[in-house]
């Protein structure tokens, strides 16, 4: 009896040593994300003076502004997690007043739920109609529906990837209530051909046959990006309508289905002519995987010396690490 005890006391210890251990390595990983806390980044000192605030002609962002973000069961959580924090923490330095949306597909972690309202991010689930969806495709209705019975309530609305989209200022001071604006997809600054993006080619060709990615090569029109768009409330319901109306039920579950569709939108005249959808390559206000950022002390710049408003990937892999600090504005 002595040895069983003995043996059992000696298990529980040794248990409660590995427990112990895993927690605190996790928290520690945790915290070193926390809103004192992300890699390198020194954002009060991103240069936005002079030329390089031009663009900044309209209001700041405010409650009647909207980001719209999705997210969707995933494996991956525990990566994702930290990458959720870090973009999260940067876009509330950046858009403190701002109304964050996040719109979910499938079951969601506990985990997500709180870090959402650590950001004070409004989570929105999805209906269970969307569970067999991919949470690409389905943010496109979900979206639409939100922002239709909701329309009141916003002026300018960003549609935005939630782990890798970074706002480095207030962009909504970059465009107004007429504006319309999608960012193309490049992975630098110079090839935004349809060529260069071959997952955009595989997938046109894959649901919409040779016939209509031949027209839309030969057009030379180019690929959008599906994680980044933005404009007046009226302008945004009017595009993603059309985007939605694009969809059939038979691919709703494929990756890359949701950028075919919004590809196709650039070969739709009322929306090129009567929305007056502007494709943004890579400038100061909005930019996919830049190739020619440069870091000096913690700061972004561009060779114009303008630092970057926006970026959807592109930023240096330490600043993705779990080291390091940013510092945010102490007047956001």
């Amino acid at each position: 009896m002595n040895i069983f005890i003995w043996s059992l006391s000696l298990t529980i210890i040794i248990l409660s040593y590995f427990f112990i251990s895993f927690n605190n390595i996790q928290f520690y990983k945790y915290n070193n994300s926390s809103l004192t806390s992300l890699p390198f980044i020194d954002l009060p000192h991103f240069n936005y003076n002079g030329k390089c605030g031009e663009l900044f002609q309209y209001p700041p962002n405010s409650p009647r502004d909207l980001i719209a973000y999705s997210h969707a069961h995933s494996p991956l959580w525990n990566i994702q997690q930290f990458e959720i924090e870090q973009t999260l923490t940067i876009m509330r330095a950046s858009l403190p007043n701002v109304t964050a949306v996040v719109f979910t597909v499938g079951e969601i972690p506990l985990e997500f739920s709180n870090l959402m309202k650590r950001f004070n991010v409004i989570e929105v689930p999805g209906d269970i109609k969307y569970e067999n969806w991919n949470g690409v495709n389905a943010r496109i209705p979900l979206v639409l529906e939100y922002l239709k019975s909701h329309q009141s309530q916003y002026d300018r609305v960003i549609w935005s990837d939630l782990r890798d989209v970074f706002y480095f200022t207030d962009i909504f001071k970059t465009f107004s209530t007429n504006d319309l604006y999608w960012l193309a997809e490049s992975t630098g600054t110079k090839n935004f051909t349809f060529y260069n993006r071959y997952p955009h080619f595989a997938w046109m060709l894959n649901f919409k046959g040779k016939k209509m990615t031949k027209k839309f090569m030969e057009n030379g029109n180019v690929g959008l990006n599906g994680g980044l768009g933005m404009g007046g409330i009226h302008k945004m319901i009017q595009f993603i309508t059309k985007w939605n109306d694009l969809i059939e039920l038979e691919y709703v579950s494929k990756w890359g289905y949701d950028q075919t569709l919004l590809n196709l939108l650039t070969l739709d005249e009322f929306v090129m002519n009567n929305l007056h959808l502007i494709i943004e390559k890579c400038t100061q206000r909005m930019c996919f995987i830049p190739d020619q950022l440069s870091i000096n002390n913690n700061i972004a710049y561009y060779p114009s010396g303008c630092s970057p408003i926006v970026t959807h990937k592109g930023v240096p892999d330490s600043w993705r690490s779990v080291n390091g600090s940013v510092v945010v504005p102490e007047d956001k």
